[in-house]
């Protein structure tokens, strides 16, 4: 689910560039035709953008045919493939993060529940006052007759009035409600609704309604207003401004603020003269466009050859490096020995169990080194081991680094004896910064007691 909560913040920072090219400048040119595309076209664009993909290109090297390779002799081999037992997974504490995310993800849920809860409620209660209304029928419009003292309004096909109204007055709100459902403005209000119950969280959904609902509006009242006096139908808007009943899902003929409203109808510029240029304001949004597909799509890699190729060998196991013989720390460095090879009580699944290596404590970011010459066989990071390191040092010799906080080498990678390859960390299954170092010979892992053969005073170095 984390997956939907990074596509929710590209989506949410897509439909913040839309909007403040628009409020900034798109707005300014009172093209409303043109305004209603931009503003539903940046609500599609906003929710498609992030769900793209575009190639990258990147180079590769060859991929060496590991024949027979096998990870059985990995300890914990269900984790380094990725798949973890139904047992560890009910063994492994949430980290504070998990836990954050799991109370984001339930009080999403919940806000989700209660907004849905609230737009079933309001197309109930436009249900019931259709329910309860005389209809009548009208130029291909059902009008509805109510007592409520309603601001008249439209829901697709129906019209909505109250019966304060005389004749001129019904006549003018009849006209301007079928301006409505001709252009289908419903749908932009039911579908905005809609993305608004998905994503609450976020006011500029919201505020991009309004200003929906606004074109609406203006688009409607330049039709109407050349068909009746204009100082009569804005007497007609400040009538019907008084009336406090409202249905949100719907075209209300006196939702948008007045002062806007009969301002733009004064002005006289519904006429659109010499809008040509300002057209052309427009086509900002393409640059825009092509930032976000940038910025915000998903990258799928494409790949070609890199101009030097590494050899074949890249991967494969020296022939004879050394055998690991000194401690993968410096001695002063080191706290103590916190396990030994062998069983021991596991302080985060607490419980027995076999452990194939040595455990230092130590600050961390200390030093980590290389206990002999070889070449990284291993540099990942897992649920287990955390982020770790092996190194192939030939004749059947491996070496193991686990619960780094910072890996410093490379797959394929060569490293000498005593080279710096990571540093100590607390990652994986943890209970506080130390280094899990281990010893492999043959597949099978040996106490790393038996290899310190170069280091002296080992007795120094607490619990050893």
């Amino acid at each position: 689910m984390s997956s939907f909560l990074f596509y929710s913040i590209k989506s949410g920072l897509c439909l913040l560039a839309f909007y403040l090219l628009y409020r900034y400048l798109l707005q300014k040119l009172e093209i409303f035709s043109l305004g209603r595309v931009y503003l539903l076209s940046a609500a599609f664009l906003s929710l498609i953008i992030p769900l793209l993909s575009l190639p990258s290109w990147v180079s590769y090297a060859p991929i060496v045919d590991w024949g027979e390779v096998v990870f059985d002799d990995i300890e914990h081999p269900e984790l380094f493939q990725g798949r973890v037992s139904e047992r560890q997974v009910e063994a492994v504490p949430w980290s504070v993060y998990e836990m954050l995310l799991h109370i984001v993800y339930e009080v999403y849920f919940l806000g989700l529940a209660l907004f849905l809860g609230k737009f079933i409620f309001k197309i109930v209660k436009l249900r019931k006052l259709v329910t309860g209304s005389f209809l009548e029928q009208t130029n291909g419009l059902l009008v509805c007759h109510t007592e409520k003292a309603t601001t008249p309004f439209s829901f697709f096909h129906y019209v909505f009035l109250n019966g304060q109204l005389d004749d001129l007055e019904k006549e003018c709100v009849i006209a301007h409600e079928a301006g409505h459902a001709r252009r289908m403005h419903s749908a932009d209000i039911i579908l905005f609704e809609l993305v608004e119950c998905v994503f609450w969280w976020n006011p500029l959904w919201k505020i991009i309604r309004k200003k929906l609902a606004e074109i609406h509006e203006y688009q409607v009242d330049k039709e109407v207003s050349k068909i009746f006096s204009a100082q009569a139908y804005s007497l007609l808007l400040l009538k019907l401004s008084q009336r406090n009943f409202s249905v949100p899902v719907a075209s209300h003929f006196a939702y948008v603020s007045l002062k806007n409203r009969i301002k733009m109808i004064k002005k006289n510029q519904y006429a659109q003269q010499n809008v040509g240029k300002s057209k052309l304001q427009f086509l900002w949004t393409l640059p825009l466009i092509s930032i976000l597909l940038i910025s915000f799509s998903t990258p799928i890699e494409q790949f070609v050859p890199k101009a030097e190729i590494k050899p074949l060998n890249y991967l494969l196991p020296p022939k004879s490096s050394g055998i690991p013989s000194i401690l993968p720390l410096q001695k002063e460095s080191i706290g103590k020995v916190t396990a030994k090879f062998g069983l021991f009580m596991h302080p985060i699944l607490k419980e027995e169990r076999d452990h194939k290596g040595v455990d230092f404590s130590a600050a961390t970011g200390t030093s980590v080194i290389a206990t002999a010459a070889g070449k990284v066989f291993l540099s990942e990071e897992d649920k287990a081991w955390g982020k770790r390191i092996i190194i192939d040092h030939g004749d059947g010799y491996q070496s193991h680094y686990g619960h780094l906080s910072k890996i410093l080498v490379t797959e394929g990678q060569e490293v000498e004896k005593g080279f710096e390859i990571g540093k100590v960390g607390n990652t994986g299954l943890s209970s506080g910064p130390h280094l899990h170092y281990g010893v492999k010979y043959n597949n099978e892992f040996v106490d790393p007691m038996d290899y310190f053969t170069e280091e002296k005073s080992l007795r120094s170095v607490k619990g050893m």
